[in-house]
């Protein structure tokens, strides 16, 4: 696996167990639905992102040429 889609998924993951984490802090109960929800959403939009991103990159390169 590319080491760009590996750092999107940690991210994800890691970015969705914060949102848990700090709305366990304001509504103090956390279902598992947001255990393991909000960490796969939040990967699976983080590699959308990497991979707009790189599509982007190109049009822009194939713009110059």
């Amino acid at each position: 696996m590319r080491k760009e889609y590996r750092d999107a998924i940690i991210h994800g993951i890691f970015g969705g167990l914060g949102v848990t984490i700090v709305l366990y802090l304001i509504q103090v109960k956390v279902t598992w639905v947001h255990l393991i929800g909000y960490p796969i959403s939040f990967a699976i939009a983080h590699l959308i992102g990497v991979s707009l991103r790189k599509r982007r990159e190109e049009k822009k390169d194939q713009l110059r040429e």
